[in-house]
């Protein structure tokens, strides 16, 4: 378990390597955050597309939020993760990620638990990315996008991901 700080910003990967656990939704890897006294915090969770086409991954996260000692008392997601842009500094590759802010720390919760869920594995999304060709321009290269097209991005058991945490 890590302990988490206010202000802090975490990247982390889920990978064959994390702790798995059989949560009510089937079985999932997860890793567990403990949150600083005096919230209530917000919380923005990144989760980004890794691979190459056509298999582009995601790992498509649920927030489990507990209380002291250990008692779920909400689950987070999947509705209000949204598919957003990434920068360069956030990731290479294709720059996507699903992404949600939240509200936790409040009275009686302690503990963040960040798991995916079977329904979840199961699913594969259409992601609109840019068309696009380069041009160059005084020996630069230059991308010229032209329009966009929907991309497959399936859901995975592992994942990049990134936890801010800030005042409200």
């Amino acid at each position: 378990m890590e302990r988490l700080a206010s202000p802090d910003d975490l990247r982390f990967e889920i990978d064959e390597g994390t702790p798995s656990f059989a949560f009510d939704t089937g079985r999932s890897p997860f890793r567990t955050f403990r949150l600083p006294e005096g919230g209530p915090y917000t919380l923005t969770l990144s989760s980004y597309v890794v691979g190459d086409p056509p298999t582009w991954q995601v790992f498509s996260p649920v927030v489990l939020v507990l209380d002291e000692a250990r008692r779920p008392v909400r689950s987070v997601g999947p509705e209000p993760f949204r598919w957003d842009s990434a920068t360069g500094d956030e990731t290479p590759g294709w720059r996507k990620k699903l992404e949600a802010t939240l509200q936790a720390g409040g009275p009686g919760e302690r503990f963040l638990i960040v798991h995916t869920t079977e329904a979840l594995l199961a699913r594969t999304s259409a992601v609109e990315m840019p068309n696009a060709s380069y041009a160059v321009a005084a020996g630069v290269p230059v991308m010229v996008p032209f329009g966009t097209h929907g991309v497959a991005v399936t859901s995975a058991r592992s994942g990049k991901l990134r936890l801010r945490v800030s005042a409200p």
